[in-house]
């Protein structure tokens, strides 16, 4: 009897936990596109409407029927993809490793092979959620000349107390997170109005909560990873995976199939990152463990999220 994929793959357990847990700081997908384990490798993704907004008579005269409320979802296709990496240690850098002080080498590399896999998924992510075409009409906004927030005649908390109030009267939920490319992050700390604010009760330079305090919003995030085209020399200048934009959205504390709105969902294969079973490669004098992600990154709530691009 052949065996299953289950059966065939051998996983390396110690290995595979310290993935879950592990994160990058520097990476904020998972922030935006909240993650949610999945069973399957395809099938409905769920996306709820408006029904909570709709009034609904739930009066009820004697012997008179009972109104129905029933929960309705539109359901669309997923499909995960997966993503497979093989962290190589060679024999001589082994060697070295061994001598060293306390240097867990697999762990090691297994991280660094995942830290690829979760750039591809953060310049994912970013693709989707700086598209216009992501959000339902009327969320999404351009700024030009004296608009943009490195003008210092220019007014951010009027534009993101407008671009909320859009998203308050779709969803009935404020915003709850703003997410900034590093040159918005920048112009904002230093805008005099910003400054302002703060002059009298902080000496200290503008930070990501001090934002969020401005902007009245429960979370500021500073979306700074880099990344270089595969082809690019390594003296290429390293390009901004968020840009120059402002992503504001809703995201629910925790990752759940509900009827709480939410912008975007990571649907991640349970089960997965995993790191296999290393194996020797003898032509190469290498141990070899390939570490192995099942997910994909979607827009679930286009009225959830609103985009203010160019924004500075």
């Amino acid at each position: 009897m052949p065996m299953n994929i289950k059966q065939a793959r051998m996983v390396d357990p110690v290995l595979s936990q310290y993935l879950r847990g592990y994160t990058n700081a520097e990476y904020v997908a998972k922030v935006l596109f909240l993650e949610v384990p999945v069973t399957q490798r395809g099938g409905k993704r769920i996306e709820f409407g408006k029904d909570a907004f709709r009034l609904q008579n739930t009066r009820r005269a004697p012997g008179a029927q009972t109104e129905r409320r029933q929960l309705g979802y539109e359901g669309r296709d997923f499909a995960l993809h997966q993503e497979r990496l093989i962290a190589q240690v060679p024999e001589e850098v082994s060697d070295e490793a061994e001598k060293g002080p306390g240097i867990d080498l697999e762990k090691a590399s297994v991280k660094a092979t995942y830290d690829t896999i979760l750039l591809g998924l953060e310049v994912e992510a970013a693709q989707l959620a700086r598209d216009p075409a992501s959000y339902a009409s009327g969320l999404t906004l351009a700024l030009s000349g004296q608009d943009r927030f490195s003008d210092p005649n220019s007014d951010p908390e009027t534009i993101i107390d407008d671009a909320k109030e859009t998203v308050r009267k779709r969803i009935g939920r404020d915003p709850n997170l703003m997410l900034l490319g590093p040159a918005v992050f920048r112009a904002l700390k230093r805008h005099p109005k910003v400054k302002e604010q703060f002059k009298y009760t902080s000496g200290k330079s503008i930070t990501a909560e001090m934002l969020a305090e401005f902007f009245e919003i429960s979370r500021v995030v500073k979306a700074g990873a880099v990344f270089l085209d595969a082809t690019a020399p390594d003296d290429a200048p390293a390009n901004d995976v968020w840009g120059n934009d402002i992503i504001l959205a809703y995201v629910p504390q925790r990752a759940s199939f509900s009827v709480e709105p939410s912008f975007a969902y990571t649907y991640q294969l349970r089960g997965t990152p995993m790191a296999e079973k290393g194996a020797w490669n003898h032509d190469r004098r290498s141990w070899e463990i390939p570490v192995v992600s099942e997910h994909a990154p979607l827009i679930v709530g286009p009225d959830a999220g609103f985009l203010i691009q160019t924004a500075a």
